[in-house]
């Protein structure tokens, strides 16, 4: 899966580069690949996030919730909400 991710990335990436070639707009593109890259991050997360990466400060609240799959909660929640809020505020603000 990590090497589709980074298929997706450089395609992306060569889309915005020659975005008057191709004649798409390259926030377009942008947003493209980064769908398509948490896309796939989320359907392989088990195997591409790492149990450490994870804080004690989730695991302990994940536990208490009863959460059943604290891997992709985490990625959910705290990564693409986080980074999706910062990403927000710089376009927004």
């Amino acid at each position: 899966m990590t090497i589709a991710i980074l298929c997706v990335f450089v395609l992306g990436y060569l889309a915005i580069a020659f975005e008057h070639k191709i004649h798409v707009n390259k926030a377009a593109s942008a947003i493209l690949l980064g769908v398509i890259c948490w896309t796939l991050y989320i359907l392989d997360v088990q195997q591409l996030l790492n149990a450490n990466a994870i804080p004690e400060w989730f695991s302990a609240l994940a536990a208490e919730e009863s959460v059943a799959n604290v891997k992709q909660t985490f990625a959910i929640e705290e990564q693409l909400l986080r980074l999706t809020g910062e990403t927000a505020s710089i376009l927004f603000f």
